[in-house]
């Protein structure tokens, strides 16, 4: 599965937190990360928690699924690098 930068890095801090994260604190209002998010969503790495109104959907918090948590350990390094 191909993730951008932006997606990976979105992965790496929901793991981070180990539970739900508000999305204020990920990402302000910016379209962008909001995008991506929803493609992060849609491809069933995350779950939304939010309202729904006719026209749009409003997320407040984010939570890894377990399709998601195995992304990201694909992500991490197994063994920290030596200087």
């Amino acid at each position: 599965m191909r993730l951008s930068t932006l997606q990976k890095t979105i992965l790496k801090e929901c793991a981070r937190s180990r539970g739900s994260v508000v999305l204020d604190a990920l990402s302000g209002n910016h379209k962008v990360i909001r995008t991506s998010i929803d493609r992060l969503i849609k491809k069933e790495l995350l779950i939304g928690y939010g309202s729904k109104t006719p026209h749009k959907l409003y997320l407040r918090e984010v939570k890894l699924t377990s399709k998601g948590r195995k992304a990201v350990a694909e992500l991490m390094p197994k063994q920290q690098k030596l200087l």
